[in-house]
């Protein structure tokens, strides 16, 4: 018995010799066949088919004889089994479907023998219309109705081509090549980072088992920067969109911190709710409910869509059943705050205005494979609140599904009198409500528009200087003081300027360059105010610049006794020059050159370095920054040292003539345009090399605005929306909180003061740092925030 088993043994371990060698024998044969044909084949495509047929052989099989391996007997010659014909010769090859799908592979990756060609972001893929219809119904359905509309290409003429549209158009090839692959071996090897394009051309293409495999890996690595897009995808499953919603909704405070959430379209929505429930705000979920039922609403009636929503920000009313209503539906009033009635002006335009819809561009054919669209799937409308938190106890963030598309809404509220023609219970005013509703404790505009002009705190008091009023380039100066809540005059510059950048330096406050409307100015004027005295002081002349620029970026560096004007106009071309005022030497020296040629741009003191932020070059805005550290600026430095500008994190919105400034230790950029429009948005960076994050958008859009921060209230005051030149200013007290135009029902306990020339900008921090004035300025504080 044991020397049986040893021989049974011995002949299993020869018939497995001998399928080896035949395995080798057949991939030399095909692979010398191949390319003796010109085709290029490797090893990996006959991997597939030299596995099945040694699979085939270990179990015992021969392909010739179907009888047990290693038998030496011959088809030919032996005697037929009992039920079989004898005139019929059968044997089973289970190897060649494999080997035929290696071929045709390799055939196509050479382009022979291909009748198709699919075509994505300009490449091109060739393969076999019946492997790709054996794969997916849909594939079956478009090549037949293609081969329904006429006859197939003569033989000496390109294939038909099929061009990817939708959301798989603007995928990677490398997804298509991949899914291609996949159809001729089974086998899918791609980049880990390509799987949501794998995703979209899967589902382009309705091959369901790669897009449900691709959605199980996308889910088990979630993470709060790849959950967002991941929810983006369209057709996912219910199973697949429950888990990435819990997910979300765990996650939701993260988010929110998180570069991801801040990257998606915002709509902004402002609810005016009636006086009387202003301690009555509803939880966030029914906050978020009521806005995704108004949002439903205006895109399914009105001809608009979520980009025009995002646009511009939407003033609406809550009535005390909790429904939402647009404040520029309501008929007009006397006495309704002018923010409602300016709304309603702006409403009543956009309805007046014929919308004209540019129709969608048609590109060029690509000769010579004129061909059909694949791929143009719509996803199921989905309306939906994915998560919601209440940010502050007026404003809740939430983010909702519109239609199909991911957008995060901004509800912020407050007290009002209800529109006329919105139905609200008598109720009795509280003494906020009542200032909002007479307009006393609003906060004073300017004496006359501007925009392009320079805004900075001098001591308790915020100064604006110049600018232009439509065609006229101003000399006036105003000054503004919180405890007085107006603006009053103080004396005009020497020279009239616009498109000039203002620092404070010393306790004194200087306007460098800029234009008069004609040419780009090398003059300095400086104000050195009176003591005690709200209004008082005299500009004299400061040291000239080396060359004229206007459009520059401005900031002081009080540490080092240093001014910096960086970038601009000049000449009649973008500058690169950087220039260095000293206060020691009193004079300007040049500095290390921007990495970037730009002009309207912001320059901001911040962390011991000099920021300048966004601008323009000659074509495009710009959304890049740059920074030079204080030692870089140095005489010592710049001897002989190769200094550079290294770059900072780009803006969110590319971006010219923004405001630029330091508040609560972040760096904030505020309005400007991007090119077209003028732009509400506010963003702020924490660390040096961190991500921008966005503060709540102004009330009103401005370009070439001034932005100062005053007794830790960060103002926006002027600009240019487009179509008007502001006299207006809003405040921000908090970054969770909203703009407003109401100041304190408090007077501040700081008395409004210009600084003297003698007292230097140290000595008015120290004094902000001291422990009785951090008191009155934290108490300052809480008394600003009762609106």
């Amino acid at each position: 018995m044991r020397d049986d088993a040893l021989v049974e043994a011995a002949c299993y371990l020869l018939s497995c010799v001998i399928a080896w060698l035949r395995v080798v024998r057949w991939q030399s044969s095909y692979t010398t066949a191949f390319r003796t044909a010109g085709l290029h084949v490797t090893d990996r495509d006959l991997e597939g088919a030299g596995a099945m047929r040694s699979h085939h052989h270990l179990n015992g099989h021969d392909e010739k004889s179907g009888g047990p391996a290693g038998d030496s007997s011959d088809s030919e010659g032996s005697e037929p089994e009992e039920g079989t014909d004898a005139g019929v010769i059968s044997w089973e090859e289970t190897g060649v479907p494999a080997r035929a799908l290696a071929a045709l592979n390799a055939m196509r990756k050479n382009r022979q023998f291909y009748d198709v060609v699919l075509v994505v972001g300009g490449c091109e893929v060739a393969a076999h219309r019946a492997v790709l219809a054996a794969l997916s119904p849909y594939l079956f359905e478009a090549f037949t109705a293609a081969a329904e509309r006429g006859p197939a290409p003569p033989p000496d003429h390109p294939p038909l081509a099929f061009r990817l549209d939708g959301a798989a158009a603007a995928r990677s090839p490398d997804a298509l090549r991949a899914l291609v692959e996949y159809a001729y071996t089974g086998r899918m090897q791609l980049r880990a980072e390509l799987a949501r394009d794998l995703y979209e051309c899967a589902w382009a293409l309705r091959v369901e088992e790669v897009r449900e495999r691709c959605a199980d890996h996308l889910l088990q690595r979630l993470t709060p920067d790849s959950c967002m897009a991941v929810r983006a995808l369209p057709g996912l499953a219910t199973h697949h969109a429950r888990r990435l919603d819990d997910y979300i909704a765990h996650n939701f405070r993260r988010l929110c911190e998180s570069s991801a959430l801040s990257a998606l379209p915002t709509v902004r929505l402002e609810v005016v709710r009636p006086a009387g429930a202003a301690d009555h705000e509803p939880p966030s979920p029914a906050v978020a409910a009521a806005a995704l039922q108004w949002l439903r609403e205006v895109l399914e009636r009105d001809d608009t869509n979520v980009d025009e929503l995002c646009a511009r920000m939407h003033l609406l009313y809550r009535s005390t059943g909790g429904e939402l209503r647009d404040c520029g539906d309501f008929p007009a009033a006397v006495g309704d705050p002018p923010e409602v009635a300016a709304y309603r002006r702006a409403a009543a335009a956009r309805r007046a205005r014929p919308t004209a819809r540019t129709p969608p561009a048609m590109g060029p054919a690509r000769a010579p494979l004129v061909g059909y669209e694949l791929g143009s799937r719509t996803a199921p409308a989905e309306w939906s609140v994915l998560a919601s938190e209440r940010l502050a106890p007026a404003a809740t963030l939430a983010l909702c599904n519109l239609g199909g598309r991911l957008v995060q809404v901004s509800v912020t509220s407050r007290a009002q009198p209800a529109p006329n023609g919105a139905s609200s219970p008598p109720t009795e005013r509280g003494p906020a409500a009542e200032a909002e509703a007479t307009g006393a404790a609003r906060l004073a505009v300017m004496e006359r528009g501007r925009c392009a002009l320079g805004l900075a705190a001098l001591g308790n008091a915020l100064v604006a200087v110049g600018g232009y009023d439509r065609a006229e380039v101003l000399r006036a100066v105003e000054c503004y003081t919180p405890h007085d809540n107006v603006w009053s005059a103080l004396s005009d510059l020497r020279t009239p300027r616009a498109r000039f950048g203002v620092a404070v330096l010393n306790g004194k406050l200087y306007a460098v360059g800029g234009s008069d409307g004609y040419n780009e100015l090398d003059t300095v004027d400086v104000f050195s105010p009176s003591i005690g005295l709200a209004g008082g002081g005299s500009w004299s002349r400061g040291p000239r610049l080396p060359r004229g620029v206007a459009q520059a970026g401005v900031c002081a560096m009080a540490s080092s006794g240093s001014l910096v004007v960086a970038g601009g106009w000049a000449g009649g071309v973008f500058s690169r020059d950087v220039y260095r005022y000293s206060l020691q030497d009193d004079a300007w020296s040049a500095a290390p050159p921007l990495g970037t040629a730009r002009s309207q741009c912001a320059a901001v003191w911040w962390r011991d370095a000099v920021w300048v932020l966004g601008g323009c070059d000659a074509w495009h805005c710009l959304s890049s920054t740059e920074r030079l550290p204080a030692t870089a600026l140095t005489a010592d430095t710049n001897e002989g040292a190769d200094v550079t500008w290294v770059t900072g994190p780009a803006l969110p919105t590319a971006r010219r003539a923004a405001g630029g400034a330091v508040w609560r230790e972040r760096l904030v950029v505020a309005g400007g345009s991007d090119g077209g429009t003028s732009l509400r948005r506010v963003d702020w960076l924490e660390g040096m090399e961190g991500e921008w994050r966005t503060l709540p958008a102004m009330r009103v859009a401005r370009a070439a605005l001034g932005l100062a921060v005053l007794q830790d209230v960060l103002y926006a005051a002027g600009g240019f929306t487009g179509k008007e030149f502001l006299a207006s200013v809003e405040c921000l007290l908090r970054p969770d909180d909203e703009w407003t135009e109401l100041r304190a029902t408090h007077p501040p306990l700081l008395a409004p003061q210009l600084t003297a020339p003698s007292q230097t900008q140290e000595a008015v921090e120290a004094k902000t740092d001291s422990p009785s004035g951090k008191e009155a300025q934290s108490n300052e504080c809480t008394e600003s925030q009762q609106l």
